[in-house]
């Protein structure tokens, strides 16, 4: 097995083909006064800003952050590919987007997901070149035929799909739950899908916390939640005559975020991927042949 990294593309105006995630919000208009609360959408901005005074008339969101708005992310359909997995999209029945292709595809991925399938169908005109249902349902659980009636079915919230073959002048669609239930998704990314070298044993991992806990001076504490993130080292075997060319590969990596995991399967049923940016590499070289390569990931999943 390999260490796998899909490399997401950004999903421009013209990429957005069709979509059911339409946001509810009012659109900002310089004429209108908005009361303090008041979320608006500002569609050229792609943004969600909220109201912090009362009486807002005239007051152009982008330029008056802090003062008359402040900003409160993506808006819909945007916010399912805004490279934040918290931001979750949420939906009563089936979320369905569709996208043209101006770049390599071969994998798509679901983080922060919530529902009891997802389909991935690619299309070249009216033609349906390949179509996959992943389900989310967890049954590591269910081991006998006690357990079978006794452990709850768990849903797994990643779905990756990484066997994909497809570029520009193709259409994706992406279909997340069903309908009649309430699902919700964090992230959706699709790109071309990188391989580096073997994956061998040794992953680890390590959580850190931002929340903040708090004393007053009667030893009251109180804990205000944060966010977190969970970095992981992959170690990977490669030639080293591989060396230099997989080095500046990952490289080009750095300083945006991707999906880094070992097997797709495993993943999904796992949960052992990682979306986040490279932020260290090391590479050592022995006489054999081989280098070890320890890439460490600083993850939002």
């Amino acid at each position: 097995m390999t260490l796998k990294v899909i490399d997401p593309v950004t999903v421009a105006n013209a990429n957005l083909v069709s979509h059911n995630l339409s946001d509810p919000n009012a659109e900002w208009a310089a004429g209108t006064t908005f009361a303090s609360g008041a979320v608006v959408k500002v569609s050229a901005d792609k943004r969600l800003y909220e109201s912090v005074i009362a009486n807002n008339s005239g007051n152009i969101p982008s330029e008056t952050i802090g003062t008359a708005w402040i900003d409160r992310g993506a808006m819909l359909p945007w916010r399912a590919f805004d490279g934040g997995p918290s931001s979750i999209v949420t939906r009563t029945g089936q979320i369905d987007v569709r996208f043209s292709l101006s770049a390599l595809l071969r994998g798509v991925a679901l983080i922060n997901v919530s529902a009891s399938q997802a389909r991935v169908t690619v299309y070249s005109g009216s033609d349906v070149t390949y179509d996959k249902t992943l389900n989310s349902a967890d049954t590591s659980e269910i081991v006998d035929y006690v357990t079978l009636f006794t452990m709850p079915l768990e849903v797994v919230d990643l779905g990756i799909i990484d066997d994909i073959a497809a570029g520009p002048g193709n259409e994706v669609r992406v279909r997340v739950g069903q309908a009649g239930e309430t699902v919700s998704v964090g992230e959706i990314i699709f790109g071309d899908v990188r391989e580096f070298g073997i994956a061998v044993s040794g992953l680890s991992s390590e959580l850190t916390d931002y929340s903040v806990e708090t004393i007053d001076p009667f030893g009251n504490a109180t804990i205000v939640e944060r966010g977190y993130t969970f970095d992981r080292d992959y170690p990977v075997v490669i030639r080293n005559g591989d060396g230099g060319r997989m080095e500046r590969a990952l490289a080009r990596l750095r300083a945006r975020r991707g999906l880094y995991y070992v097997n797709a399967e495993l993943a999904n049923k796992w949960g052992v991927a990682t979306y986040g940016r490279l932020t260290k590499l090391t590479r050592t070289a022995d006489s054999n042949g081989y280098s070890d390569l320890n890439v460490t990931v600083e993850g939002r999943l």
